[in-house]
């Protein structure tokens, strides 16, 4: 390899390093990440017939961003032709700059190029060479360099892989990439006569990568991101009132730009946190008032009244008058006696056309007092009936049960069956919000 490539490669390199270095963000945490990698080398070169060798690797990788790396790589290579006749070992060392293809998520897809440098150690084993472009004996290395001898090239290197994460810090790495060598002698055979026939090698490895520390924020999962909502907003009240009275005088005291920074950015992110938590705790509100719309409508239907009056559990002969009983004392937030009457209604009027109402008010009155599994149980025995007037009711109802106690598979499964199942229902709306929260 000739000086001037030499310069050529030396120059380039430290270009594109220098250009890595200060275009970076400052605001970008490092993250790093190392692996060991091995698969085969396919050479491409002036024997008709090359084969396929052993090859592998360590690499280093440095995260600039959710999009874009460098690695650093060290490695081995034995290129080979078919039938033996020369044989090179290379040591190499290249640096890639890598961008993925999709910044979030377990399967991370990304393409490569760089620049690398390799030594490599020649053996011929000539048997009858073969015939290119008519010449028998192809023009041997210049000098009469012996077999054995060490030489040393350059490559610009052009390639794609994919990371497929089984952990947040362990990923199965693929990767290929084709190196265009500078020179033409990694074969041993430097023919003038095959007109830009530089020499280069496909590599092709398998193995694995262990990223150091956490993962970008921006890839935390949907639970992840739902189980934010269950924090109080008091406690993020607590957290600024604390900082406000922990006798910190920012105006006598300075600090340094990047530790108010911080402070910043973290109080920032609280309260999106918590305005958000005040969006959802707004929406469960207005749900609730509507519930007790709905209740009110249902006795006013049952020829009930919403107030006043404190109603015996004693059963009256009547579904209908122990059944508005039932409702009025489940809206004074009795629960557990609503309970109780709605359980002995079952008992006295089993064939009852509206004995359904009584599973789904037990379930309502389960979910009030926050015991989610007999709420579940008691919002499924209402489609054991075969007519109700509630199975949209309890279908919604079944997804919110879901949702408190963190099964969001089966939260959305219920509300997705009420949109599929109920086009007509009222609570459309409602299930299709509430899809939205939890992904």
């Amino acid at each position: 390899m000739s000086k001037l490539k030499i310069v050529v490669v030396i120059t380039v390199t430290v270009l594109m390093i220098s250009q890595f270095v200060f275009s970076t963000n400052a605001t970008a945490q490092p993250k790093f990440g190392i692996g060991a990698v091995g698969g085969f080398s396919h050479p491409f070169c002036d024997y008709p017939k090359a084969g396929n060798a052993l090859s592998g690797g360590a690499i280093g990788r440095y995260l600039m961003s959710d999009r874009f790396n460098l690695s650093l790589g060290i490695g081995f290579s034995r290129l080979a032709d078919e039938n033996s006749e020369f044989t090179s070992f290379l040591n190499s060392i290249d640096l890639m700059a890598n961008f993925n293809l999709v910044s979030t998520g377990s399967f991370i897809p990304y393409a490569s190029i760089g620049l690398g440098a390799f030594s490599f150690e020649y053996y011929n084993y000539p048997k009858n060479f073969p015939l290119v472009n008519g010449i028998p004996t192809p023009t041997r290395i210049p000098n009469g360099v012996k077999s054995g001898s060490t030489f040393y090239d350059g490559s610009l290197i052009l390639g794609a892989g994919v990371d497929l994460f089984v952990s947040p810090q362990v990923a199965l790495t693929a990767l290929a990439d084709y190196r265009f060598t500078m020179g033409d002698d990694i074969d041993g055979i430097n023919n003038a006569d095959l007109s830009g026939s530089k020499d280069g090698y496909l590599n092709a490895r398998f193995g694995l990568t262990y990223y150091m520390g956490q993962r970008s924020a921006r890839q935390q999962s949907d639970d992840d991101l739902l189980a934010l909502e269950q924090v109080e907003f008091s406690e993020v009240e607590d957290d600024i009132l604390a900082q406000l009275e922990s006798g910190d005088d920012f105006s006598s005291t300075p600090l340094p730009q990047t530790t108010l920074q911080t402070r910043y950015q973290e109080l920032s992110q609280n309260i999106n946190a918590k305005q958000q938590e005040i969006n959802s705790l707004q929406q469960d509100l207005s749900f609730k008032d509507q519930r007790i719309a709905d209740l009110e409508k249902e006795l006013q239907t049952s020829g009930g009244s919403t107030r006043g009056g404190v109603y015996s559990s004693a059963g009256s002969g009547s579904f209908s008058n122990d059944y508005q009983n039932a409702l009025q004392v489940y809206y004074t937030k009795d629960f557990s006696k609503a309970i109780g009457m709605f359980q002995d209604l079952k008992k006295r009027f089993p064939d009852h056309k509206l004995i359904s109402n009584c599973d789904y008010w037990i379930g309502e009155s389960y979910f009030a007092m926050a015991d989610y599994k007999m709420a579940i149980q008691s919002f499924q025995n209402v489609f054991t009936h075969s007519f109700s007037y509630k199975k949209d009711d309890a279908t919604l109802m079944l997804g919110r049960c879901y949702m408190k106690i963190n099964d969001y598979n089966n939260a959305r499964t219920m509300l997705q069956d009420l949109i599929n199942k109920y086009p007509d229902s009222e609570y459309i709306g409602k299930a299709k919000e509430w899809l939205s929260r939890i992904g």
